[in-house]
């Protein structure tokens, strides 16, 4: 299996989409399995991770991301199959694959590298990325802007306006009560970059409309939602330094950007953050490898927990979320699925 790398290396990037689909894996999905827990994996007992019994049971792939509603987690791979976790059930549920195109070839199939999947309200959503069809090799390509919208009450998914922003791989989507924030990523437009840029998307009226820039110097983070509240951890590189960033908590109010505190240090890429019992838990990823954490909304004091059984970035080969009271990580590989209860 191919070693994730780090989220905004862009000749990595670029090799990563290149082998991955190369490497695809079309294994036959196994049995739902059964919910028991067992091994501990982490050396702090307040945050321990659990190995399960109970094994994903999707294809051996890349993931395309994971989103929330209510009680139930939903986790979409590349090639756009979704499956269901209902918070303290035993077994997943198969539900309506992402409606690509109708492919132009019966043999071949269409893959989503590095979208945005997030939720609003009772919808989940679909956005961004890069677009393969293969059959034997690459056969198109492209940047995707397609807005697919899931109805969990329906099963079903709905293609709403199109992402009116640059194209871009890796977006941050920071969810609001009725509307969500997508921004920053890789523009693939030439020459590619980094983009700054926030579009705001509210469902009600299916309308893209301009948002204020967070900050010209961060390029990356991770969105939550939190009694109502937007946030952003967001990273900026430090000047002068290959390896230094400057992680900083932002509050979205009154169609502005609030920056509140510095979180984290200098070696933290925060990839995840969900809120729970007044504070914001989150995944910082380096030299592949995953630590939780977590932080005070309002001073930004940080406390440093347990590392991960598998390393944590978006698009790679693992996933994460959380359902009431507990985290749920998943290796896509190796079918295995961990827990780890907060607080």
């Amino acid at each position: 299996a191919m070693k994730q790398q780090p989220r905004f290396n862009t000749f990595a990037l670029a090799f990563l989409l290149v082998l991955s689909a190369c490497q695809k894996s079309f294994d036959v999905p196994a049995n739902t399995g059964t919910d028991n827990t067992s091994t501990q994996t982490s050396s702090d007992p307040n945050y321990a991770w659990e190995l399960m019994t109970m094994t994903y049971p999707g294809l051996k792939d890349y993931e395309a991301g994971s989103f929330v509603i209510g009680t139930r987690a939903y986790v979409l791979d590349v090639q756009g199959h979704l499956w269901s976790l209902e918070s303290g059930a035993n077994s997943w549920v198969r539900k309506a694959d992402l409606p690509f195109r109708n492919p132009p070839d019966p043999n071949g199939y269409f893959l989503l590298f590095y979208p945005i999947v997030f939720s609003v309200g009772d919808k989940g959503y679909v956005t961004c990325g890069h677009w393969s069809f293969q059959n034997i090799g690459i056969i198109d390509q492209g940047s995707s802007t397609t807005v697919w919208e899931y109805d969990a009450s329906k099963d079903f998914w709905t293609v709403r306006a199109d992402f009116a922003g640059t194209p871009r791989i890796m977006p941050v989507a920071v969810p609001g009560a009725d509307f969500a924030l997508v921004g920053l990523g890789i523009s693939q437009k030439q020459p590619i970059s980094t983009a700054s840029e926030f579009l705001r998307y509210t469902p009600a009226s299916d309308h893209w409309s301009t948002a204020p820039d967070c900050s010209k110097n961060i390029i990356q983070g991770t969105g939550f939602l939190s009694d109502g509240n937007s946030y952003l951890i967001g990273d900026e590189p430090v000047a002068g330094s290959t390896s230094g960033h400057d992680n900083r908590l932002f509050k979205f109010t009154s169609d502005n950007w609030q920056e509140l505190a510095s979180v984290g240090n200098a070696r933290d890429w925060f990839t995840f953050a969900t809120p729970y019992a007044r504070k914001a838990f989150a995944v910082s990823t380096s030299d592949n490898a995953s630590t939780l954490v977590s932080f005070d909304l309002s001073s930004g004091a940080t406390a440093r927990h347990s590392a991960l059984p598998v390393a944590y970035s978006p698009g790679g080969t693992s996933f994460i979320f959380r359902l009431g009271g507990t985290l749920y990580l998943g290796d896509l590989l190796q079918k295995k699925i961990w827990t780890c209860k907060l607080g």
